[in-house]
């Protein structure tokens, strides 16, 4: 059998024949790896499309429920999208847009090839194509010079000769297998390579399209934000302050005009008591005229104590006024004794 087989080997159609298997095999591999990528590939520039349609932050904001249930039902990048939407939160202070806690590419990256596609598979065809071609090459050359090496031991010279010959012509020819096996590796590599940029070129468009209608929200952002706010309070509380300082004049009239009217109500009271006790005793005070050693009427000195008592409170009313006043402009002129 071993006879047989490497006569089979040293045949001058059997490199041929090989060297078309190995091309025919890396050809077959590279369609089976372009059928695999290429649904990730569409999926990402659906997705990207879909993205695209909302025109800037506050478009894509508008229109993300419609947006996120369509990348959910995605057979490919569905998984991707509900583990990225979580990370989505509204941007303090008002904006419009989206704030993303996760970049995009977190989750859009080559993890998504690699569920598609085994790329350390097809990363390693180069290699097992070149070592294919080497070993089909090495059993040639056995078989080759196992059948060459009865000819250089006949005693006939020309014998021997011819049989170099053909082991040299043979050996030509095995080397078919490694050439086949070295271009196969060559082509393959090539655009296997180029397949797998142009999808991670595809998803860096998609991470970038989605980056350009949401900001991030990084811990340096939000304390920008947290700092933009309180400046906005500050300055909306000194606005308040001015506001009040401009109608503190008004309030305090009305507090003037409140204390005196509560400071003269004795005062009042005082002087209707002296109209009634005038009315009532004011004739016979004037048939015997006032005298100043004569005591006054009862309600006559009742009123007149009424008077006084009710004289140091309007005073001390009006001093709590004019304190009052001052301290709430210690820059305007005391304007005077008190009354």
């Amino acid at each position: 059998m071993i006879e047989a087989f490497l006569a089979l080997l040293a045949h001058p159609a059997v490199p041929w024949a090989l060297s078309a298997l190995i091309a025919a095999g890396a050809f077959g591999l590279w369609v089976v790896f372009r059928l695999r990528l290429e649904p990730v590939v569409a999926a990402v520039r659906r997705a990207r499309a879909v993205v695209e349609e909302a025109e800037g932050p506050a478009a894509f904001r508008a229109r993300f429920s419609q947006i996120s249930r369509q990348l959910s039902e995605d057979p490919v990048l569905g998984e991707a999208w509900r583990a990225f939407v979580p990370t989505l939160r509204p941007v303090p202070g008002g904006s419009e847009a989206l704030g993303y806690t996760r970049r995009p590419r977190e989750h859009f990256d080559h993890a998504l090839l690699v569920r598609a596609v085994d790329l350390r598979f097809y990363e390693s065809v180069p290699n097992l194509l070149v070592g294919v071609g080497l070993f089909f090459t090495f059993l040639g050359l056995v078989a080759a010079l196992h059948f060459a090496s009865r000819g250089v031991a006949a005693a006939d010279v020309r014998l021997a000769q011819l049989s170099l010959q053909e082991l040299l012509a043979a050996a030509t020819f095995k080397f078919a297998t490694s050439i086949a096996g070295l271009g196969s590796s060559l082509l393959f590599s090539w655009r296997e390579r180029a397949q797998v940029h142009r999808a991670q070129r595809e998803l860096a468009g998609l991470c970038h399209a989605l980056e350009a209608r949401m900001e991030p929200l990084t811990a340096e952002s939000l304390q920008l934000a947290g700092l933009e706010l309180l400046e906005a309070q500050r300055r909306e509380l000194a606005r308040i302050a001015r506001l009040a300082g401009a109608d503190l004049p008004e309030a305090a009239r009305e507090e003037l005009a409140a204390a005196l009217a509560r400071a003269t109500v004795p005062l009042a009271e005082a002087f209707a008591e002296l109209a009634a006790a005038v009315r009532a005793e004011g004739p016979a005070l004037l048939r015997e005229g006032l005298r100043p050693q004569r005591s006054a009427p009862a309600g006559v000195a009742a009123v007149g104590d009424g008077v006084r008592e009710a004289e140091p409170a309007v005073l001390r009313e009006l001093r709590a006024i004019r304190a009052a006043l001052e301290a709430r402009d210690p820059a305007s002129p005391a304007g005077g004794s008190a009354p």
